[in-house]
C-alpha cells in the first residue's frame, strides 16, 4: 500500500497547484466583493428587492445556459484557457457595476456578462 502524503503530492504537481492557487485567490476575492453587491444595489442605487432578485435570477440562468458551451470549450482548449477567457468578462462585469449610477446600463446586461464570466470559470 502506498500511503503518500497529500501535501507532498500537491507541491510535486506544479500545474495542479497553480490551478488550485488561482481558484483559491479568485474565490476569496470574489466572495469578499459579492457580499456587498446586494448592499450596493439596495443602499447606493436604491433598487427594489424585486430588481435585485431579477438580477440574480438572470445571472444564474445565464450561468446555466452557458455551462454546456464552457464545458465544450474546456474539453477542447483546456481549463486554463477557459479560465483565462472568463477574466475579460469578469472585468467588464465589474466595470458595468461601477458605471450603473452614472450610465443607463440595463441590469440584465450586467447579469448576462457576470453569468458568462461565472460559467467559463466554474465549469
Amino acid at each position: 500500500m502506498n500511503h503518500s502524503f497529500h501535501l507532498f503530492n500537491f507541491t510535486i504537481n506544479k500545474r495542479l497547484s497553480e490551478i488550485y492557487l488561482c481558484v483559491f485567490i479568485r474565490s476569496l476575492a470574489l466572495s469578499m466583493i459579492s457580499i456587498f453587491i446586494p448592499i450596493y444595489f439596495l443602499i447606493e442605487l436604491n433598487y427594489s428587492l424585486q430588481k435585485i432578485f431579477f438580477f440574480f435570477i438572470v445571472l444564474y440562468a445565464v450561468f446555466a445556459a452557458f455551462s454546456p458551451l464552457a464545458a465544450k470549450l474546456s474539453a477542447r482548449f483546456g481549463f486554463k484557457h477557459v479560465i483565462l477567457l472568463s477574466t475579460p468578462f469578469l472585468i467588464i462585469h465589474y466595470i458595468m457595476l461601477y458605471l450603473l449610477p452614472t450610465h443607463n446600463i440595463p441590469l440584465q446586461y450586467v447579469a448576462l456578462i457576470g453569468g458568462i464570466a461565472d460559467s467559463f470559470f466554474w465549469v
